[in-house]
């Protein structure tokens, strides 16, 4: 009995050194899955970290996006009302260089016509000098000299309207 005791007592000693090995072996493997946790948990902060500071940034991104496109709708509206206000200047600008050209024809028409004017009345006033001039030295036949002005007359009103 003695010998079975020993030997279970020398059994029971190996069992409590193994055990204590294991307990051993068991908390150097709960610090090492502590800090790989701690690790872990580092890793998938600083991970999330990277995802919101770039959703942050994304977020921004897309809001200036948005602007940019806003301010482009604005603009191209601008350029589209300038581009007609353009096209209407242009019309008005050829309406009136079609009107100037229409009043330079008029202004020489008006131009002919004044010294074709000026010429009748050198004609007439000459017709009249000559009249008056024969009454007085008497030799007024009357009848004649207006004939004779209203002759030269017809003849300078057909040469002004030649000049037309």
């Amino acid at each position: 009995r003695v010998s079975l005791s020993i030997h279970h007592s020398a059994n029971l000693l190996a069992v409590n050194e193994t055990l204590q090995v294991l307990r051993n072996q068991l908390a150097d493997a709960e610090a090492v899955a502590a800090r790989l946790n701690e690790r872990i948990a580092a890793s998938n902060k600083s991970i999330e970290d990277v995802k919101d500071r770039h959703l942050e940034e994304l977020s921004r991104l897309e809001m200036k996006i948005r602007s940019a496109k806003g301010r482009r709708d604005i603009m191209e509206a601008e350029n589209e009302k300038i581009s007609e206000a353009r096209d209407a200047h242009d019309a008005m600008v050829a309406a009136h260089s079609s009107e100037v050209e229409k009043r330079k024809k008029l202004i020489v028409s008006t131009d002919k016509e004044c010294l074709a004017a000026i010429d009748l009345e050198k004609i007439v006033s000459s017709a009249f000098r000559v009249k008056e001039a024969r009454k007085k030295n008497g030799n007024d036949d009357g009848d004649d000299d207006d004939e004779e002005g209203h002759n030269k007359a017809q003849g300078n009103d057909a040469d002004a309207s030649q000049v037309d």
